[in-house]
């Protein structure tokens, strides 16, 4: 809690001071982003020491902040090995909206993956804009009518830290789409129901940001390095899978790939969804010689073979049929 309110203290001066915050032209200096030399009276910051133009900063630095709360790959920002936070540093471009947005992000991303809790819910957008918890008969409904519908998975905190500071069966709720989930499961709870009873299954469940209709092992795999756990797609025609944390794994059962080889995984040939297995490596599987015509061939079937119909790049008027006389 000490630690929330900090976060919040420190929001409220930043955001009352981000908006109106300038840029200083007192002096010249070398920006230490572009390394020119600036004279007096160009606008520059100064972040730990380090003059940046207002060049620099405006087309270079800012966006990553944009990047950054969007992509948790791209938390947090550096520049000169220093991370940089808006809500500490007096920086100019930030609106009070913005810094609410970060300070959420940053408790989502500062947060283990493996007790973060997303609301589970699916939602109807209602006529006025605004989400609302939805069963499936209801969205349904809203959905023949061209009424917007998903999955909510909005941040609501961590499993751990809400699990020891209230009671056993309490829930959270949902400020996006007023949806109740388990502080302790991550299991979405609807009003009016049975008192609800985690599943023992549940209760050690590494939540994950991630559509319920999706599949794993099929649409997305989770990586395995504990203080990564991003989720990520198959991108090429390959079942191993190179993280942002440079952990290489198996995308059908999600184990480490030590070396880049996720060839003895048992579930290797059940491909994912974009990548199905060659033929040839299945046969190497089940222990069936692969068989090659042109290995077993002799050479005075080869021969006959390319004198009665040579490929087009390999004519006799050329020399290269005599390779195999």
């Amino acid at each position: 809690m000490d630690q929330m309110n900090d976060g919040a203290s420190k929001l409220t001066l930043a955001a009352n001071g981000s908006d109106n915050a300038g840029y200083n032209t007192e002096s010249k200096f070398e920006c230490t982003c572009c390394a020119t030399a600036k004279p007096k009276g160009t606008p520059y910051i100064t972040i730990h020491d380090n003059p940046i133009c207002k060049d620099c900063y405006v087309s270079t630095l800012r966006p990553q902040f944009d990047a950054a709360l969007t992509d948790e790959s791209d938390y947090p920002v550096r520049y000169q090995a220093h991370e940089i936070d808006p809500l500490l540093e007096d920086l100019p471009g930030f609106s009070t909206d913005f810094l609410l947005r970060w300070h959420e992000r940053s408790r989502e991303y500062l947060t283990p993956k493996s007790q973060r809790i997303y609301c589970r819910h699916f939602y109807m957008v209602h006529v006025h804009g605004a989400k609302l918890a939805a069963s499936r008969d209801v969205r349904e409904k809203a959905r023949k009518l061209g009424m917007e519908t998903g999955q909510c998975l909005t941040f609501l905190g961590s499993c751990e830290k809400e699990s020891a500071e209230i009671n056993a069966q309490m829930t959270l709720e949902c400020a996006e789409c007023q949806g109740l989930t388990c502080s302790q499961c991550g299991a979405a709870v609807f009003r009016g129901h049975l008192e609800h009873s985690c599943d023992p299954a549940n209760l050690n469940l590494k939540v994950a940001n991630i559509d319920d209709s999706l599949v794993r092992g099929v649409n997305y795999q989770i990586c395995p390095n504990e203080r990564c756990m991003r989720p990520k797609g198959l991108a090429d025609d390959s079942n191993l899978v190179i993280c942002d944390c440079h952990t290489q794994y198996c995308f059908k059962c999600g184990n480490r790939a030590p070396d880049g080889d996720c060839q003895k995984c048992a579930s290797h040939t059940n491909s994912g969804q974009a990548s199905p297995p060659s033929k040839r490596w299945s046969r190497m599987q089940e222990d069936e010689p692969i068989k090659d015509p042109w290995l077993e061939w002799s050479p005075e079937e080869l021969r006959e073979l390319m004198l009665a119909s040579p490929p087009p790049h390999c004519r006799p008027d050329e020399g290269l049929i005599e390779l195999f006389i």
